[in-house]
């Protein structure tokens, strides 16, 4: 198992981003921890290019219009052998 892993530390490489994103026939509503709720129309796929060559990517990633955090679920994170681990400044992920 290789592991893999950025943060948001300015003496990190920068990590390119690639998108593939469509649009759904009907509606998703999603549900936030609050129990906000908010539909989406739009929904896709992201791929990490890391600095060392590899790259993840993380699937069923929704756009709801109207959001100005980024939101990840953990449970759908970890899924596949993958562990996030979350430390006062950055964001580990190993895959």
């Amino acid at each position: 198992m290789v592991s893999q892993h950025w943060s948001n530390e300015s003496s990190h490489t920068t990590i390119g981003l690639s998108a593939k994103v469509h649009t759904l026939q009907k509606p998703i509503t999603i549900r936030f921890g609050n129990n906000g709720l908010k539909q989406t129309l739009d929904k896709g796929q992201f791929t990490f290019h890391l600095p060392k060559g590899g790259q993840f990517t993380l699937n069923d990633v929704y756009h709801v219009h109207g959001i100005i955090k980024n939101l990840l679920s953990i449970s759908q994170g970890t899924s596949n052998e993958t562990i996030i681990e979350f430390h006062h400044n950055q964001v580990v992920i190993h895959h």
